[in-house]
C-alpha cells in the first residue's frame, strides 16, 4: 500500500449499489496531481468534505489500471494558505510557485524519473548524472508548461478555429464557382462574314488593227492584158 498527500484538483460521486445488509454504496473518486483514486465509500463526497482544493491524504494500492483507496485511511483538511508577501513588489504564490505538499513533490518527481530513465534507456547512457539531468530538465517543463498552460489552450484554440473556417472557404469555393457558371449566360455565336458577290470580269472588246498608210491594200491592174487577135494558122 501507498499512502498520498495533495490538493483535490476534482471530484467524481456516483450511486453505487443498494446492498440488503450494508445499505447503499457510493463509488467516490478523486484527483491528485494528475491521478484518480476511488473507492466505494457509505457516505456521498459532500458528506466526506471532499471538494476541489481542498488537502487530502489517503492510502491506495495498485488493482490492475485503477487505483484504489482506503476510505478508512482517508484525512480531508482545508487548504493551507501561502504565506503574505513581505514586501509590495513580492508577486502572490500561486499554484505552480506556492509551497507544494510532499506528496505532490513526490510524486511529480517519481514521474520525472521515470521518464528520465526511459530516455536515458533510449539514449544508452544509463549512468545516474545522465539520469539526473534528463529528470530535472523533466521538472523545469512541467512546471514552465503549467505556468503556461491557460495561454497554450487558448493558442489551441485560436488555431483550430482558424484551421475550420480555412476548410469551410475552401469547401465553399468549387460551389461558387458552379453556381457562377450555371448562371453565365451561353455566348452567342460569332456571325460569318457576309461574302461579297464577285462582279463579272468585262468582256474583252478587240479593237480592229489600225490600217497601215504606207499599205495601199489589194489593188486592180491598170490595164488589162490584150489579146493577140493575129493567131497564124
Amino acid at each position: 500500500m501507498s499512502n498520498i498527500k495533495g490538493t483535490i484538483q476534482s471530484v467524481s460521486c456516483k450511486e453505487g449499489n443498494d446492498h440488503p445488509k450494508y445499505g447503499m454504496s457510493y463509488q467516490t473518486s478523486v484527483k491528485i496531481d494528475g491521478e484518480w483514486y476511488g473507492a466505494f465509500t457509505k457516505k456521498t463526497a459532500d458528506e466526506l468534505g471532499l471538494e476541489k482544493g481542498k488537502l487530502v491524504s489517503l492510502t491506495w494500492t495498485q488493482n490492475g489500471k485503477y487505483k484504489n483507496f482506503d476510505p478508512k485511511s482517508l484525512s480531508v483538511a482545508e487548504r493551507e494558505e501561502a504565506p503574505a508577501a513581505s514586501t509590495p513588489s513580492a508577486k502572490p504564490a500561486s499554484a505552480t510557485t506556492g509551497t507544494r505538499w510532499a506528496g505532490e513533490v513526490g510524486t511529480t518527481v517519481g514521474h520525472a524519473i521515470n521518464n528520465a530513465v526511459q530516455l536515458a534507456i533510449a539514449n544508452k547512457t544509463t549512468d545516474l548524472k545522465s539520469i539526473h539531468g534528463l529528470a530535472v530538465d523533466i521538472i523545469t517543463l512541467h512546471r514552465k508548461l503549467s505556468g503556461q498552460y491557460e495561454l497554450i489552450v487558448k493558442r489551441a484554440e485560436k488555431l483550430i478555429a482558424e484551421a475550420t473556417a480555412k476548410r469551410k472557404t475552401e469547401a465553399a469555393e468549387p460551389e461558387q464557382e458552379a453556381e457562377q457558371q450555371e448562371e453565365a449566360p451561353a455566348p452567342k455565336p460569332k456571325a460569318k462574314p457576309a461574302v461579297t458577290a464577285k462582279k463579272p470580269a468585262p468582256k474583252k472588246v478587240e479593237t480592229p488593227p489600225e490600217s497601215d498608210p504606207d499599205d495601199p491594200g489589194p489593188q486592180e491592174p491598170e490595164t488589162a492584158p490584150e489579146f493577140d487577135d493575129d493567131i497564124p494558122f
